[in-house]
This record gives structure tokens, C-alpha cells and sequence, in this order.
């Protein structure tokens, strides 16, 4: 009896002991189990994430929202107005959905709640309208599958796109593998008309790259219900080459290939062996011999970048990589000049024949550094052979406006000597008023050397939209610079960049060759009119 009395005060000690030991440990809101079987689980106020809108300028009254939550109640308003409630049901939840607000800064305020508490987050946001139209109801409507729907997005995301869909869910599909600026058209101030420029018929997919420029990129193109017994691809309506063209797999009628860039394309069946077979690829009336050149070994999209990232944040851009030599190789990346801005989540992976990689590169604008441009570049080497992404990073402070700069299609590829052209875009932020601001332009060579600048100041009201040019000077080697553009305003700087290249050493050639004749010319000049004066000295003698 003693002994049992004794073993039950034991087991009543260790017991308490444990509720003890459980008691004394900090609630963290995770399940907490010991080890006699049961577990306690604490819970607390809803989880709650705003991912759309950001912080930025938006072309459209119509607001994409997107936020997620844990939350039994979500709702929101805008400028502390009236609440719209959005779920009243439980579990994780995703809203997306559309509000329409006026021009000018608003505020949206978000809020979930639980038995445990509320959660709440806001996000200060601008509508310009007008400054901005984009036409794409063909891929917008029922038809549209997984289109990218542009007026989800702020105008600087527009700039820098990544993984563009057009669809039409009867015929075919166009997905781009890089980034895109979608403001980049031909002509900019009347709009963008991708309904006309961008056409996806039954086996025909075509994109007018004179009106879209900066949609000549590489791309994974679709067919849909594909009839044909062993199809082909036709470029311009010839048989497009295999260093354009590359198929990736035909199933269920579907389609699928490569191009390195736009123009008209469609499918047909092969032709019968008569005409060499479809094995061969070919090019358009070429014959055998008609491409002697080796295909790079591989291929890297965008070859140039300019990222604006404000100073304590972070901003992710995709670059693609595709093997295009027979057999696999191994990639690695490094950065130079740049290390401390770039974070790359692989440097090191091994593709296929035909094989493509999109790498995620995160661009942190470190608190350490100023505001200001940093150069530098991103190496991809395969195979002993190297490719260069040209990077340069632009980190904001405390930017009252978006700087957005544009340079015409005409003005990307220029000469020596000539002038700089580009379209100046400034968008408050938030209403301020007028403010003055100072802006320092200048072209920079790719090591960061200043080689030519100016400089004024300008009244802002909520946006101002102007032409600037620099002359190039005419000692520049052919190679890529730098149109950069500075804004400074009482407690903060903006700052933008964007790739252009000099070509044509000939004019440059030319120009020097004509200064020195003339330098010559001056020369034998002065020595004649030096004989003459020596020849009539003689005379009078």
C-alpha cells in the first residue's frame, strides 16, 4: 500500500512537473507536442498580403487587386472610405478583382480578421490616365487563355515585362522568353495598337516588329489542333532556317517551337523527299551551302539591362539562356563590378540540345550605396565561349517622381558626332504641388566614365513629359553607352539610364581624315604663300 501511494505522489510530481516545464515556454504561435501524445497550438491574428497595387503609377482607373489571407473577414477601402467586404468564409483565400478609382494618389486599406484579431495593411498608389493606351481586346475577351492582361500592371513593371502571353484559345499562343518594354512602340503618343500589330490565326502567327520594336525578341510559339502528318515551319512564307526555327515537340496536335525574333510564321506539311525532305531544315532558296557559319553555341536574352531599384528594397528580373549547340554544355555565371547588387539563384547548371533556362536575378539596392548608376555586367561562359549581359543599376532615394526615359527607335543605333535623342517622362508619385527639380543629363561609357553632360532646372506639376538630346562625341570608339538621366529634389533623387550603341568607325574615319587634310591643306598654304613673299624678294634683288 505504502508503495503504491508512493508511486502515485511520483507520477503526480512528474505531471505537474511537465504541465510546469510546458507552461514556462514562450508562446510562438506553432504546435508544441510533449511526449505523452497530445499537442497545444496556439493561433493568432490572420496572415494578410496586398501584392497588387504596388507603390508605383498605374495607366488605368480599372486597379488590379490581388491579396492573400488566412482570414474569416476581408475587406477594404480606399482613402477611408466605404468598406467593400471581399470573403466571409474561411481557410487560406486569394482575392483578385478589380476597383475603379480616379486619377490622381490614393490610399487602399486592407483588413482580415479571426477570432484572434484584425490585420491591416495600406499601399499609396497614382492613376494617370490618358498618358498611356494599350490595345488588346482581342486578347482580353473569352478567347483570351492565359493572355497578359496589361492594365494589371504599373507603368514602370510595363517597362521591364517578363514572360508576355498572347492567346487565342482556338489557334495558338505567343510567350516571350525575356523581358519587354511594352511603352517601346513606334509610335507611343497615339497609343499601342497590339490588336492590329499582333495577329494569331489558324497555323499563322504574326507581329509587325516595325510598329513593335522591342517585341522582337525570342519567343515559344503554338499551334493549336494541328492537322498536318509532319509539319513545317514557314517564315515570310519560305521554310524558315533552323538557326531561327527550332521545334520543340508536336502532340495532341499541338505545335511547339523557338524563334529568335518576329515576322510572319506558319505551318504546312513537308514536302515529299523531291524537294531533300523536311531533315534538313533549309533556308529560303539557299540550297546546302547556303549557311557556312557555326551557330553560337548558346544564346543569353536581354543583352542589355537597366534596373531602378530604390535604396532598402530588392527587385527581381529574368534573363533566358538557351543551348543551341548539339550535345549538352555546362554554364557558369559570374558578375563583375556589381557583386554586392546581384544575387543570382543559380550560377552553375548543365542544359541539353535545344534546352532553355530562365534565371531569376535579384537586383538589391543596398542601404551602403548612394543614390546614383552602377556598371557593370553579368558573364555567362560555356564551352570557352563568353556572352556579356550588359547591366547597369540605377538606385533611387526617397523619389518623389517615377523618371522614365525612352529613346526612339531611330536614336538606339547612332554614329559618332551625331545627337542623343530621348523622351523625358515625369510622374509624381503622390500630389506634392509644383516642385522644382534639377536635372543632370549625361552619356557614360560602360566603365562609368562621364563623356558628355548638361544640366538644368524645371517646375513640376504631377508630370512633365519633354525631348533631350547630347551630342555624342566624335572621339567615341563603336561599342554600347549610356543615356543617363539624375532628377534631385528636396530630399530625394531619381535616377534613370538607358542602352544605346555608336557604330560606324568609317564616319568617324572620315571626319578625322577630312581635319587633317584641311590641317595639311593650311600647312601647304602658308608654305606657299612663303615661297611667293622669298620669290619676290629675289625679283626685286
Amino acid at each position: 500500500m505504502r508503495v503504491s501511494v508512493l508511486l502515485v505522489l511520483f507520477a503526480s510530481l512528474v505531471f505537474l512537473l511537465f504541465i510546469a516545464s510546458v507552461e514556462s515556454q514562450d508562446i510562438t504561435g506553432l504546435s508544441t507536442s510533449g511526449g505523452v501524445g497530445f499537442s497545444i497550438t496556439v493561433s493568432g491574428a490572420p496572415s494578410l498580403s496586398i501584392q497588387r497595387p504596388l507603390n508605383q503609377t498605374y495607366i488605368s482607373n480599372n486597379v488590379s487587386l490581388k491579396f492573400n489571407s488566412n482570414a474569416y473577414n476581408l475587406w477594404f477601402n480606399i482613402n477611408n472610405g466605404v468598406n467593400t467586404t471581399l470573403s466571409e468564409t474561411g481557410n487560406t483565400n486569394e482575392f483578385n478583382g478589380y476597383h475603379n478609382v480616379s486619377s490622381g494618389s490614393h490610399t487602399i486599406y486592407v483588413f482580415a480578421n479571426n477570432s484572434d484579431g484584425v490585420t491591416s495593411g495600406n499601399i499609396t498608389f497614382s492613376v494617370l490616365t490618358g498618358i498611356l493606351n494599350i490595345s488588346y481586346s482581342n486578347y482580353a475577351g473569352s478567347n483570351a487563355g492565359a493572355s497578359t492582361q496589361f492594365y494589371e500592371y504599373s507603368l514602370k513593371q510595363l517597362q521591364n515585362l517578363t514572360n508576355i502571353t498572347f492567346e487565342n484559345v482556338n489557334y495558338g499562343k505567343i510567350i516571350f522568353n525575356g523581358t519587354v518594354n511594352v511603352t517601346n512602340a513606334y509610335n507611343y503618343s497615339s497609343g499601342i495598337d497590339l490588336d492590329s500589330y499582333v495577329v494569331i490565326s489558324s497555323n499563322s502567327i504574326s507581329l509587325n516588329s516595325d510598329y513593335l520594336p522591342n517585341f522582337d525578341k525570342p519567343a515559344t510559339l503554338q499551334f493549336y489542333d494541328v492537322s498536318f502528318l509532319n509539319p513545317r515551319i514557314l517564315r515570310d512564307g519560305s521554310v524558315c532556317n533552323s538557326l531561327i526555327c527550332s521545334e520543340n515537340f508536336y502532340s495532341g496536335g499541338t505545335f511547339s517551337f523557338n524563334v529568335t525574333g518576329f515576322s510572319e510564321y506558319a505551318l504546312e506539311e513537308t514536302l515529299s523527299s523531291s524537294g531533300g525532305g523536311s531533315s534538313s531544315g533549309g533556308g529560303s532558296g539557299g540550297g546546302s551551302g547556303s549557311f557556312f557559319e557555326k551557330p553560337a553555341s548558346f544564346t543569353v536574352s536581354p543583352d542589355h539591362l537597366s534596373v531602378s531599384v530604390a535604396r532598402g528594397s530588392s527587385v527581381d528580373f529574368p534573363i533566358f539562356i538557351e543551348n543551341r549547340e548539339l550535345g549538352e554544355i555546362s554554364f557558369v555565371l559570374t558578375v563583375d563590378r556589381i557583386e554586392d547588387l546581384v544575387d543570382i539563384s543559380e550560377r552553375s547548371f548543365t542544359l541539353g540540345t535545344g534546352q532553355s533556362r530562365n534565371l531569376t536575378i535579384d537586383f538589391i539596392g543596398r542601404q551602403s550605396y548612394s543614390a546614383g548608376a552602377y556598371l557593370g555586367k553579368i558573364i555567362v561562359k560555356a564551352n570557352d565561349v563568353i556572352k556579356e549581359l550588359l547591366v547597369v543599376v540605377n538606385i533611387l532615394e526617397n523619389a518623389l517622381f517615377d523618371l522614365v526615359i525612352e529613346i526612339p527607335e531611330e536614336y538606339k543605333t547612332l554614329k559618332a558626332g551625331n545627337d542623343i535623342v530621348a523622351n523625358i517622362k515625369l510622374f509624381q508619385v503622390r500630389p506634392t504641388g509644383t516642385l522644382d527639380v534639377n536635372l543632370h543629363y549625361s552619356i557614360i561609357d560602360r566603365n562609368g566614365n562621364v563623356l558628355s553632360s548638361d544640366s538644368e532646372t524645371i517646375s513640376v506639376e504631377n508630370q512633365a513629359n519633354f525631348v533631350k538630346s547630347l551630342r555624342v562625341p566624335i572621339s567615341l570608339n563603336d561599342g554600347d553607352y549610356i543615356f543617363h538621366v539624375r532628377m534631385e529634389h528636396i530630399g530625394g533623387v531619381a535616377v534613370a539610364s538607358e542602352w544605346f550603341r555608336v557604330e560606324d568607325t568609317y564616319h568617324k574615319f572620315l571626319y578625322i581624315a577630312s581635319f587633317i587634310l584641311f590641317f595639311i591643306s593650311v600647312i601647304l598654304l602658308i608654305l606657299v604663300i612663303i615661297l611667293l613673299v622669298n620669290h619676290g624678294r629675289k625679283h626685286r634683288r
